[in-house]
């Protein structure tokens, strides 16, 4: 007697289905309905567009939690887009707090500085390797000008010899009573303008009559002079007949001029 087909005990419409040509027995059919339940919990159900934003947030962070390494960017404004995008930017890099935002070493920046860029790139949404990017960019400009500072507070030094506090505090002075910018009454009294600038800018103090005159010249003021001024000043005093051919009722004042040369000369030489 052949063997009874499980089937045969199933209604027309079930016994025939497609999808239970291939089960062979009670245990088979047992099995797929297992793995079928199991596949179930394990699915995610998709909400249309026209879903609550609740149900699409569960569906987004079903999804994400399923499938970790997927990066969602969805258009639009609501708090769903919202949320999936700043997932996304989490894991291209961007930390929850701005104190995340770390630079490099050996990075010359005040904390100050360092505040300001975090903030900064906090409101841009910058991940960290960006953030580095920016503040190594930064911070290597923020040399390059100090660098450039003291060179052209060198130059000055140089220009202005042993009268540079005293010019750059007049200049600076008188900037301030002109009513020109904190700023620029800040540079000139470091001296932290280029010669050719604080030149004319001593043009404008000329005019305004605020310069001294040379000492030893024209009724000559107090205060000290550029080694320029020394070098114009030496050669008008040893121009003097008094100075190279005295005579014998000259000697006084041939001795005081050499006296003033000598000290131009030191001046000139420091």
């Amino acid at each position: 007697m052949a063997e009874q087909d499980w089937k045969d005990t199933l209604p027309e419409e079930l016994k025939t289905s497609p999808a239970l040509q291939d089960v062979k027995d009670v245990a088979g059919l047992a099995k797929r309905f297992i793995d079928t339940q199991a596949m179930v919990g394990r699915s995610i159900r998709p909400v249309g567009a026209d879903a609550p934003p609740e149900e699409r947030l569960k569906m987004v962070n079903d999804l994400r939690e399923k499938v970790p390494e997927l990066v969602l960017l969805p258009d639009g404004d609501d708090e769903v887009a919202k949320a999936a995008r700043e997932v996304a930017w989490q894991r291209l890099g961007k930390p929850k707090e701005p104190k995340e935002y770390t630079p490099p070493k050996d990075m010359e920046l005040t904390e100050e500085q360092l505040e300001a860029l975090r903030k900064e790139a906090a409101e841009e949404g910058l991940t960290k390797a960006q953030f580095q990017a920016r503040a190594t960019r930064i911070a290597s400009r923020l040399a390059e000008m100090a660098k450039s500072g003291k060179e052209t507070v060198a130059a000055l030094k140089r220009e202005l010899g042993a009268a540079f506090d005293e010019r750059t505090a007049a200049a600076a002075a008188l900037a301030a009573k002109l009513g020109f910018p904190e700023q620029v009454v800040s540079q000139l009294k470091s001296g932290a303008v280029d010669v050719a600038t604080f030149k004319a800018f001593s043009a404008v103090v000329k005019g305004f009559g605020e310069t001294r005159e040379v000492a030893g010249q024209g009724g000559g003021g107090g205060g000290k002079s550029t080694p320029a001024e020394a070098i114009a000043q030496r050669a008008e005093l040893m121009a003097r007949e008094e100075y190279f051919k005295p005579k014998p009722h000259q000697m006084g004042i041939h001795q005081s001029l050499v006296a003033k040369v000598q000290a131009l000369n030191e001046l000139i030489s420091a």
